[in-house]
């Protein structure tokens, strides 16, 4: 992996992090994760599909909840993002050997 691909995967656990941390909002962690992951090219379609599994659900309950114009992401869905947060950090992790 070369320096370029390992500063988009460290942006990506940042993004998640800040998430984690309420620093970003939902909407910004999505548009981020989108943004870096189409400019990975060194990880295997497995991986990338994995990824996106678990970003999938986070554009879905966020398209939802902003369909239903609700003001925040209702607490039923909070443990499946909360979940969904923690794979994405694996995956980084051991693309980044931590």
């Amino acid at each position: 992996m070369n320096e370029y691909e390992k500063r988009q995967y460290t942006l990506m656990n940042d993004f998640l992090e800040a998430f984690e941390q309420k620093t970003i909002g939902i909407k910004t962690l999505i548009d981020s994760l989108r943004g870096l992951i189409n400019t990975l090219d060194d990880a295997d379609d497995a991986w990338k599909t994995d990824f996106s599994k678990s970003w999938w659900i986070l554009e879905k309950t966020y398209s939802i909840a902003s369909y239903r114009k609700e003001s925040k992401i209702p607490d039923a869905s909070l443990d499946e993002i909360s979940q969904a947060v923690n794979r994405m950090k694996q995956l980084l992790s051991a693309r980044l050997g931590n």
